[in-house]
């Protein structure tokens, strides 16, 4: 029970991140039972699938449906796409929950999602195909982008080598994966591919996260966040460590 005291928003936003997935996945089995190992890896990618489970869409049926634009961030598209924002998910709300509290994770995550959602929706908008969008990645840019701001420019760590350094590492992070999204999204459009990238959400999301990293953020003083700091090589300020808290 530890990390649901810790990080309880984080372990929150998982858990309904794979319960809609769950979702999708029995919609998925009641109109195409699996047969194969590939049906198996294709499974909860079906456009129409992904449509009734919140996506975003450009099609009829959702076109002015903005509920879509919450819903939207808790849907994946396929195992893959899932596995890899939960992962990022869980490392980034170490990182923020653990730091800087529970509100300022869910500030964080809940306005780059909606922003990315919305960025998305319009970027559908532009496509005269009927087509669907979905995930949590321009969230997931958002703390990304919060975290970054936090670690290497507020007052409190800023001088900290152990943050500045970590916010840097972070940084290139950021950089490669909207590179290699829009190098993806080239490479899926040159193949005519059914699948592209959502840079448009990512973007979005960040730019979103980035902005919030500058609203003021006092660094928790307690178990939890010392714990963080000491892990990346820093040392906690002097002060008397709390119990967790939001």
């Amino acid at each position: 029970m530890r990390p649901l005291r810790r990080f309880p928003a984080t372990v929150a936003c998982s858990v309904a991140i794979i319960a809609v997935f769950i979702y999708e996945i029995a919609i998925s089995l009641s109109c195409c039972p699996i047969q194969s190992f590939r049906d198996a890896l294709d499974i909860a990618t079906d456009g129409e699938v992904i449509m009734r489970a919140g996506a975003l869409i450009n099609g009829p049926g959702g076109g002015m449906e903005w509920w879509r634009t919450i819903t939207a961030i808790f849907v994946h598209i396929g195992i893959l796409h899932i596995v890899l924002n939960l992962t990022a998910l869980v490392q980034l709300g170490y990182l923020l929950e653990g730091l800087f509290g529970t509100r300022n994770f869910l500030l964080s995550f809940f306005a780059s999602g909606i922003v990315s959602s919305i960025c998305g929706a319009i970027a559908l908008a532009m496509q005269e195909k009927p087509s669907v969008a979905a995930g949590a990645s321009g969230a997931i840019f958002g703390l990304l982008g919060t975290v970054i701001i936090v670690l290497g420019h507020s007052g409190e760590l800023k001088r900290e080598r152990w943050s500045s350094r970590l916010s840097r590492r972070l940084t290139g992070w950021a950089c490669f994966n909207i590179v290699l999204g829009v190098a993806a999204a080239r490479v899926a459009a040159s193949l005519h591919s059914e699948y592209s990238i959502g840079n448009a959400a990512h973007i979005g999301g960040l730019l979103t996260g980035i902005v919030i990293g500058m609203l003021p953020m006092t660094l928790r003083h307690n178990a939890t966040s010392h714990s963080i700091i000491r892990r990346f090589g820093g040392e906690p300020p002097a002060v008397e460590a709390r119990s967790d808290e939001c």
